[in-house]
């Protein structure tokens, strides 16, 4: 879970914003902004042929997405690094993260009325033991033996939720409980059967995966932060409050856009005004979700990609 503040993000989109209103000619534009010679996907193959991956965190199957700040200078080199969000439970990411960013070498600077700028960027070094081809081809491998009895193993558990769903959405514990001793015998194989990230194991979670979503989305639990994960946090957080949680952010996300969009065809008059609904509307967000609740880390991951989106689009 990547860890930040909903006070951190309402800050940096509003102060962008004010900084933009107070003098747009001094501020550079997203076109002028600093970029990696080769481009985005070449920075993100570098970036992935560069990693090693922590062995902590390979035995874990731990996985996740650091976000990397640092500064481009005037001649593009990269300096400052530091972490922006980091992956919980990890103990070796941040390092290796900025680690590899450190290997990168010049970017394109920014450019403000031609000349270079220092400029502050965000970087993305993501860590996936899937990651590349290699998971693909010990798959292939597989026996037609192999993959009918990973078939098999996946439909049995697909039932074993199917008769589970029910019982855990009306919160029957006594009957989930006499299941779940039922088919523990079952449960305790297929544990040993598929563990960590092997070949086997990822080939049986890509199965069940429909099955898995089927029942969370019976039992009214969404993937709000869009991780293809339902945490336990998210679990304990009910269908109408992530109901209301979705409708703040995409109005939160509306009024961003509507700015942005308003800064950059240059209507000063109506981007001061959408910066003090915004401003208000930060505000009351912050008391409806306070500072290290469930609802705000929920409402975090659904707006941090919309500002990022915005400011792609405006590029």
């Amino acid at each position: 879970m990547i860890k930040r503040t909903f006070l951190f993000v309402a800050f940096v989109a509003i102060q962008m914003l004010s900084a933009a209103q107070a003098d747009t000619a001094m501020f550079p534009l997203p076109k002028d902004y600093p970029k990696y010679p080769a481009g985005k996907e070449a920075l993100n193959a570098f970036i992935q042929q560069n990693i090693v991956y922590p062995e902590y965190e390979k035995s874990m199957g731990i996985e996740g997405t650091v976000v990397v700040y640092c500064d481009v200078e005037l001649d593009g080199t990269l300096s400052n690094f530091r972490i922006g969000s980091t992956v919980e439970g990890s103990v070796g990411f941040d390092a290796e993260a900025i680690r590899v960013c450190q290997k990168l070498g010049k970017f394109t600077p920014c450019m403000r009325n031609g000349k270079p700028l220092c400029f502050i960027i965000d970087i993305d070094v993501k860590f996936d033991l899937n990651n590349g081809d290699e998971m693909e081809m010990a798959i292939a491998k597989l026996s037609n033996q192999e993959l009918k009895e990973i078939e098999k193993d996946a439909k049995w558990f697909c039932d074993y939720l199917a008769k589970t769903t029910e019982p855990r959405r009306v919160g029957d514990e006594d009957k989930l409980a006499k299941l779940t001793s039922k088919y523990q015998k079952e449960l305790d194989v297929l544990e040993d059967k598929y563990p960590g990230k092997s070949p086997k194991s990822v080939q049986f979670e890509r199965l069940t995966k429909p099955c898995m979503d089927d029942m969370f989305k019976r039992m009214g639990i969404v993937d709000t932060d869009g991780d293809g994960l339902f945490t336990k946090e998210e679990a304990e957080l009910t269908a109408k409050e992530l109901k209301q949680i979705e409708k703040d952010a995409k109005y939160f996300c509306s009024l961003f856009n509507e700015t942005i969009s308003a800064k950059f065809n240059g209507d000063t008059k109506k981007v001061e005004r959408l910066k003090k609904d915004l401003e208000m509307k930060t505000a009351a967000l912050q008391k409806k979700y306070p500072k290290g609740s469930k609802a705000e880390k929920k409402f975090e991951d659904l707006v941090l990609p919309c500002l990022k989106e915005a400011m792609n689009r405006s590029k």
